[in-house]
């Protein structure tokens, strides 16, 4: 075996890759995916093909590739509005601090409205409903898959509680959209002058 990464009760044992090219970004490194409609894996710099995988429910029994549903390369991002401000994801790695908009990646068999519900859910505690938010914009830059942003606004801000709260790396703030429209940290580039 060359990889195993756990998540959502499922052990994932990779006994085998193919070398594809250069790493995925925006894609967890170690944790499998789907794209082209292979399974894939970013692991020590490098984008890979699977060529064998085995997959086990919580219990230890293994189970089959259809009873397991990967993200996939599409990436959903959240843009939540309380009045005059947008809340934004702080990250600091050991390079650099940047900002980003919530959001997670859209797995196999999921809309990409179901993915923004599940996600917003997921990611900061907050229940939404397709009346509630609407889409902004496309995007894809070089080395990423594409990514999908739906933007829901709320008249007072609500209380935000991931169900697996990332490490301190990321801290949530709420920031004035017009000094969002001015950071030149704020990743993808544009999408903040769309709301």
């Amino acid at each position: 075996m060359i990889h195993e990464y756990t998540e959502f009760g499922v052990t994932s044992r990779i006994h085998s890759l193919e070398l594809i090219g250069d790493e995925l970004r925006g894609m967890r490194v170690g944790k499998p995916f789907r794209m082209d409609g292979e399974i894939r894996l970013n692991l020590n710099g490098s984008l890979n093909k699977v060529t064998k995988i085995k997959f086990y429910n919580q219990s230890g029994k293994e189970i089959t590739n259809s009873q397991v549903k990967l993200d996939t390369t599409t990436r959903i991002g959240i843009i939540v509005i309380s009045g005059e401000e947008v809340l934004l994801m702080k990250r600091t790695t050991p390079k650099r601090e940047f900002y980003a908009y919530p959001g997670g990646h859209v797995r196999e068999g999921e809309t990409n409205e179901a993915a923004f519900i599940r996600e917003a859910q997921e990611e900061l505690g907050v229940g939404v409903s397709t009346e509630k938010f609407y889409f902004i914009a496309s995007k894809q830059e070089e080395g990423f898959g594409p990514e999908r942003f739906y933007s829901v606004k709320f008249n007072t801000k609500p209380k935000i509680t991931p169900e697996d709260p990332d490490d301190e790396t990321t801290k949530f703030e709420w920031v004035k959209i017009t000094e969002a429209k001015r950071l030149s940290n704020l990743y993808p580039n544009g999408v903040i002058n769309l709301i």
